[in-house]
């Protein structure tokens, strides 16, 4: 499967750590900074939090090829609105790199047509590579 990583650079690749998680592996809890956009390479991950009553909200289901954190990267707030908790066996690629270096990768994606971008979800899904 093509994912974000194949578009990247050798600088940009350098900036990447690949991880493998078992399930149910917390990634990063809820209020945790956000550094980084990740990959999600293999696996399931959730994006979830609970209530004052106990009760579960998934805020967003994350499949391979898709990634998650970007949209933190340019917020006011940049910390996790929940916990990010691997589903299933998992592997990403975590991407370091500045705001304005991911901006700028995404964009530059996006006008090629590499990326689409669905904003209502706040993914970046690869069309092709």
């Amino acid at each position: 499967m093509n994912t974000l990583l194949d578009a990247l650079n050798e600088s940009e690749l350098k900036r990447t750590r690949i991880q493998a998680y078992p399930k149910d592996t917390i990634i990063y809890k809820e209020d945790d900074f956000c550094h980084e956009i990740t990959i999600v390479l293999e696996g399931v991950i959730e994006i979830s939090s609970f209530s004052f009553q106990g009760q579960e909200m998934i805020y967003n289901t994350i499949l391979p090829g898709q990634v998650f954190g970007n949209n933190l990267l340019f917020s006011s707030d940049p910390h996790y609105k929940g916990n990010v908790i691997c589903k299933t066996k998992c592997k990403t690629a975590q991407l370091f790199l500045s705001r304005e270096a991911t901006s700028r990768l995404i964009t530059g994606l996006h006008n090629k047509g590499i990326i689409s971008k669905d904003i209502k979800g706040n993914k970046i899904v690869i069309v092709s590579l």
